[in-house]
């Protein structure tokens, strides 16, 4: 029989520690390229400013300045500027990118976690359902071996012969198998199973009560005619509560999704 553990132990584990670290780590990795470019740019235009101010005395003169003649920045001192306004911006878009990349993990790692509550929740009701199925046939299996048996029994006492001992040891172990299998109805289910299953295994031992005294009649050479009347009447009743858990139990095999 497979049991539920079995059908866990497919059910993908996902670690939300190891996904946020992986987005982070890649978010870093592509960081530190733009910081690494960005701060190389600034360099460079930092490199280009001083050999502009450490010119000959003319063009010294000229550049040291932060505004030219006609008012305009002096060009080195702008791309200065402008290379650390770009290294800010890279700073502030590899923040961004980070916090993205944290928030887009968490969001496909509660995703990836709802589908798997999903999935363990779809096996566990298939699971449930097969050992329903299972133990309803294994009920049905143990009515139809007791009903042999008593049918066996009334032969031979027909006959004004005593049954053998292997009979009463079929009924009963059956009888105990059939027993077991409707307290399992209750965890199982069908509901109605359990209280239909009871009253059944109640009549099966009125009908073996029946057996047994019938059986002492014949064996006292005593009249048996009412008890071989009494023993008919109690199987046909047995056989009516039978027919009903017949019925429950081939609803619940044909149709399991509208069963509780």
């Amino acid at each position: 029989m497979r049991r539920f553990e079995s059908c866990r132990g497919h059910s993908p584990r996902i670690s939300r520690d190891g996904a946020l670290i992986r987005a982070d780590a890649d978010t870093r990795r592509l960081g530190t390229v733009s910081l690494s470019l960005a701060f190389s740019r600034c360099l460079s235009l930092f490199a280009t400013h001083l050999r502009h101010t450490h010119q000959p005395q003319g063009a010294a003169t000229r550049r040291a300045q932060p505004w030219n003649e006609d008012g305009a920045m002096d060009e080195g001192l702008a791309a200065l500027i402008a290379g650390g306004c770009g290294l800010i911006g890279a700073l502030a878009a590899v923040g961004g990118a980070m916090w993205g990349a944290r928030l887009g993990a968490t969001k496909a790692f509660e995703t990836a976690l709802a589908q798997v509550a999903g999935q363990e929740s779809a096996e566990h009701r298939y699971w449930a359902r097969e050992q329903r199925m299972l133990t309803l046939m294994d009920a049905v299996d143990q009515l139809t071996t007791m009903d042999q048996a008593l049918g066996a029994a009334g032969v031979k006492l027909t006959l004004g012969n005593a049954t053998l001992p292997s009979l009463h040891e079929e009924f009963m172990a059956s009888n105990k198998a059939f027993v077991r299998a409707v307290l399992r109805l209750g965890v199982w289910g069908p509901d109605q199973g359990q209280v239909v299953g009871q009253r059944t295994h109640d009549l099966a031992r009125h009908v073996y009560e029946s057996w047994v005294t019938w059986e002492a009649a014949v064996h006292s050479r005593a009249s048996a005619e009412a008890h071989r009347e009494e023993f008919r009447t109690r199987r046909a009743e047995f056989h009516t509560r039978w027919s009903e858990f017949l019925n429950l139990a081939a609803r619940a095999l044909r149709e399991p999704e509208k069963v509780s």
